[in-house]
């Protein structure tokens, strides 16, 4: 899940989008995104989607084909597209802004997914991740949602921008005058 940073977009939704996130609550579909320079295992990203398909929760997953496969739809396990059809799509490509890292551990809008000793994941622990996430009465749930808005807050805040420029001439500008004086 990441914060919406912007209230209003600039380019509208393609209708497919938009008319499938409208069957949904706001808040409530997953979104799950490893960039498009990372490749699952066949075996991992099926233990993606089994994993999500868990959660019992409307989810869109947007990754690159899996090793060895040409489209993500031929690498899904069996009988998924139909035990999930309208609870969620899985395009073929998106970028992830930030790290897992920054994401989970500095900025705590996330949870990172526990990994087996063979740094894979499996479906249960997807599936405990996600849930601890959109739980709207867990203490997880809370934090990652209370962080969402003061992350949102902080982006869009008028002079974010400026303020890091001035305040970069500004520390330039010292050394400079540090230097003469030395």
């Amino acid at each position: 899940m990441l914060p919406e940073l912007q209230e209003k977009r600039g380019k509208p939704l393609e209708d497919r989008w938009n008319h499938w996130l409208n069957g949904f609550e706001p808040g409530s579909v997953v979104f799950c995104a490893f960039g498009t320079q990372f490749f699952l295992e066949k075996e991992q990203f099926q233990e993606l989607c089994l994993g999500m398909e868990l959660t019992g929760l409307p989810f869109l997953v947007a990754v690159k084909p899996p090793k060895g496969s040409s489209t993500t739809q031929e690498a899904l396990p069996e009988g998924f597209e139909e035990r999930v059809k309208g609870h969620c799509d899985i395009p073929q490509l998106a970028d992830q802004v930030l790290t897992t890292r920054l994401l989970a551990e500095e900025l705590e809008v996330s949870v990172k997914v526990q990994r087996e000793d063979s740094g894979w994941f499996s479906k249960e622990s997807l599936r405990d991740a996600v849930i601890s996430v959109m739980d709207k009465d867990g203490e997880i749930g809370k934090l990652v949602r209370r962080n969402h808005r003061t992350l949102k807050e902080t982006l869009v805040s008028p002079g974010l921008l400026s303020g890091y420029a001035d305040k970069f001439v500004e520390v330039l500008e010292n050394e400079v005058h540090n230097t003469k004086l030395c």
